[in-house]
């Protein structure tokens, strides 16, 4: 099953549209693999920004996401890293952790 994606990207250095459109390219391609651990997803919200600076680290980009799949909500807040694709990539792992902690729940509710 497709995930409904609803992807925004807040981009002051970057603001050519070309390089966004490869981002979101990546972001779907990267988030497709949340199908593995949940293939009930209602919807995937994931905002890019990189517009944030830090005066102590820089330009930081920071990834957000929200999934929302039946009986539950799962939000990744607040990710950060210098490298966006890191950035992304992180806030991809901890989704992917987080939705096999709600299937482990749901397993265990049905046993009991």
């Amino acid at each position: 099953m497709s995930i409904p994606f609803q992807i925004t990207i807040r981009n002051e250095e970057h603001s050519d549209e070309q390089y966004n459109k490869y981002l979101i390219h990546h972001i779907k391609e990267k988030a497709a693999k949340l199908n593995q651990f949940s293939d009930d997803i209602i919807k995937c919200r994931i905002v890019v920004d990189s517009s944030q600076r830090n005066q102590h680290h820089g330009n930081l980009n920071t990834v957000h996401i929200e999934l929302i799949v039946p009986r539950d909500e799962i939000v990744i807040n607040k990710i950060e890293d210098k490298n966006i694709y890191i950035a992304i990539h992180n806030a991809l792992a901890a989704a992917c952790r987080q939705l096999l902690n709600v299937r482990k729940r749901k397993q265990l509710r049905r046993r009991h």
